[in-house]
């Protein structure tokens, strides 16, 4: 920073890196994110380069719908992806809440019996094969049970869960032993326990 009128100048430290909040107006829905370079990220999101859902409703409002903002500068070596989480989940902008797609942090199964309950999964139900139920479960739901299953199938050798990728997105073919009737193409937000020991899905 310059003081032309006395030719003074002050240095002024440099964030390693700054954490910043876009909020639609009209919604409420905010995405937080980090960066080095705070203008060419926002420049980077105006083009496409960032969350999909927000760029969706930037287009399909104004964005003079969009308030844009600097919620933390970082000048030590703390880590910035636990600093970003934090905010993330302060603010809960998650989506579908939020722009949010997901969190840094890696979800780390304990290797005991994992209660999912508590967090909405949406799944397409597809076809019954023998005593097994399965459902998509994929990128369209960008949440924070998408990690979830994601870090399950990580750290496990079920066969439960099948990876497969289309349409240039990933999806899970979950399968659950349920007597539930589905029909084919409906969406539904389970309510799923798994069993490391067992390497079991059961809907509640």
């Amino acid at each position: 920073m310059f003081i032309s009128e006395y030719d003074i100048e002050i240095k002024m430290p440099t964030p390693l890196a700054y954490i910043y909040r876009i909020t639609n107006t009209v919604s409420g829905k905010a995405y937080v994110g980090q960066t080095k370079n705070i203008k060419q990220r926002i420049e980077n999101h105006l083009q496409g380069k960032g969350s999909k859902p927000m760029l969706k409703d930037i287009v399909k409002q104004s964005i003079s719908d969009f308030e844009f903002e600097v919620l933390e500068m970082v000048y030590d070596n703390r880590n910035v992806d636990m600093i970003e989480d934090s905010h993330i989940n302060s603010i809960d902008c998650l989506h579908p809440r939020g722009y949010n797609l997901r969190v840094n942090a890696t979800i780390i199964a304990n290797g005991e019996t994992v209660d999912l309950n508590e967090i909405p999964i949406q799944a397409k139900f597809c076809f019954r094969d023998g005593d097994d139920l399965v459902f998509s479960v994929g990128e369209y739901t960008q949440s924070r049970a998408f990690q979830v299953l994601a870090n399950i199938k990580a750290t496990t050798e079920t066969t439960k869960l099948k990876q497969k990728r289309m349409f240039k997105f990933n999806y899970f073919e979950l399968r659950v032993d349920s007597p539930h009737v589905f029909y084919p193409g409906d969406i539904h937000d389970l309510c799923l326990r798994y069993n490391f020991h067992a390497d079991t899905f059961t809907l509640l």
